[in-house]
């Protein structure tokens, strides 16, 4: 009936169908992934701006001691589904639009009132040391990234992206030979079916792509995990910390 309505080919329909299903869920994914970061980001400052507790610092001693029944792991179990993420993240991109654009204290009002402020020898030099471990921890993160997660992500991209093309490949051979028909179908019945036959050979094909994304997007955030885990050990070190300055002035 819509061919009918706007004069055009039965065949088109669905060859443009799997078009723009193709290109909107493109833009769509690429959307969602530029702006996953910042919102998580976001939520994770919010978390830890209700939750202060979560920055205090407990011993290994005492962790020790705490059984597993006393911790509580209700927040672990939850499961979410494609559909309850998505109208999740949706919900939380709104939340983070809405705070960037509250006005707020800048970085550069920051450093213009940090100018009118007198410090004492004592205040500079813890500054300095805070400087010099912050660039030490921002080195050890970056570098476990490079090793652990960046190299998973750059392999995982390897993968993908060549499978993908083969799927897509041979769902548009296989798909040419239902257009083919479905261009000479005259009765509605033909038409309804090589149009079925058609999306469900672009959907059989497309189904192992989304597979094979939740999977490597899966890996890359293992990834992403282990390089934190070895930095956290990596970082157990005081030494790694500490302040070397004094004994380079007296050699």
């Amino acid at each position: 009936r819509v061919a009918k309505h706007y004069n055009l080919k039965y065949s088109s329909i669905p060859a443009n169908i799997g078009v723009f299903l193709m290109i909107g869920s493109t833009f769509f994914a690429t959307w969602a992934q530029k702006h996953a970061e910042k919102v998580g980001r976001y939520k994770a400052k919010q978390e830890l701006i209700q939750n202060p507790e979560q920055l205090i610092y407990i011993s290994s001693k005492k962790t020790n001691t705490i059984s597993e029944n006393e911790v509580d792991l209700s927040l672990n179990k939850k499961k979410l589904n494609s559909i309850e993420f998505l109208k999740d993240f949706y919900h939380y991109n709104k939340e983070y639009k809405k705070w960037k654009n509250t006005p707020s204290i800048s970085g550069k009002n920051i450093s213009e009132a940090m100018e009118n402020i007198e410090l004492s020898p004592e205040q500079l030099q813890d500054g300095k040391r805070l400087q010099k471990n912050m660039f030490k921890t921002f080195y050890k993160v970056d570098s476990n990234t490079q090793k652990y997660s960046n190299t998973i992500e750059v392999a995982n991209e390897s993968i993908k992206y060549p499978l993908t093309l083969i799927l897509g490949s041979i769902s548009s051979v296989l798909g040419m030979k239902c257009l083919a028909e479905l261009r000479t179908a005259k009765s509605p019945s033909k038409i309804f079916k090589y149009s079925t036959k058609y999306l469900g050979i672009i959907s059989l094909f497309t189904i192992p792509s989304l597979i094979l994304n939740y999977y490597f997007a899966k890996t890359e955030k293992l990834g992403t995990r282990v390089s934190d885990m070895i930095t956290m050990k990596d970082l157990e070190d005081y030494k790694f910390f500490a302040d070397y300055s004094r004994f380079k002035e007296q050699t």
